[in-house]
């Protein structure tokens, strides 16, 4: 007689927590409308780590590489995110996400200036291609390895701001909450909730 197996293969474990990963990420979306600035802000954090945590689970569960894509090309610069995953040598645009309304990634100036001029040359932001939409776009990528790693820095810093665009420029609210996502090179993210907390993980 043969014996059922119990628990969960790791494959379906990765799988579940990136399901998981979504699913939060559709639910802080439903929640932002009427916010206030520091709200909507925590949302768009809220959104961009779950983003890498399910971008990190399909390159593991898949064992393929995956990409976290930041567009800065288009009138949607540094709020739209493409999660691009690579299946039989071929990139394929999974799935886009919006930040919340006003709420931008800050570019590696901005969160500098932001920080006041702290130096955040040991982040760099890998500049990249990608066809999203059957369109080449400029960006910042973000690559997983089938292991989970990132594959272009020993780790990553991101800032998350309220702000407007003007024309192809972003000015975000200096007295805004800003946010920060720290991805190591393990892939593990961190979500930072202040200026305080950002300086102290650089």
């Amino acid at each position: 007689m043969r014996e059922e197996a119990n628990g969960f293969t790791l494959i379906e474990l990765v799988t579940v927590i990136a399901l998981v990963s979504i699913f939060l990420l559709f639910l802080v979306k439903l929640n932002i409308t009427g916010n206030n600035e520091g709200q909507q802000v925590k949302a768009a954090a809220l959104i961009l780590a779950s983003s890498f945590d399910g971008t990190r689970g399909q390159a593991i569960a898949g064992n393929t590489y995956a990409k976290v894509f930041l567009d800065t090309s288009s009138d949607l610069k540094f709020r739209r995110i493409a999660i691009i995953k690579q299946t039989q040598n071929v990139w394929k645009t999974e799935r886009e996400i919006l930040l919340p309304e006003r709420t931008f990634v800050l570019s590696p100036n901005d969160l500098a200036e932001c920080l006041n001029n702290t130096d955040l040359s040991a982040y760099p932001y890998p500049e990249e291609e990608a066809i999203l939409q059957g369109e080449i776009v400029d960006g910042y990528c973000f690559t997983f390895t089938p292991e989970g790693h990132l594959s272009h820095a020993a780790a990553a810093i991101l800032g998350i701001g309220y702000g407007v665009k003007a024309s192809d420029e972003i000015k975000i609210k200096k007295d805004t909450n800003i946010y920060g996502l720290l991805v190591t090179a393990m892939g593990k993210r961190v979500i930072l909730e202040s200026k305080n907390a950002i300086k102290g993980a650089i």
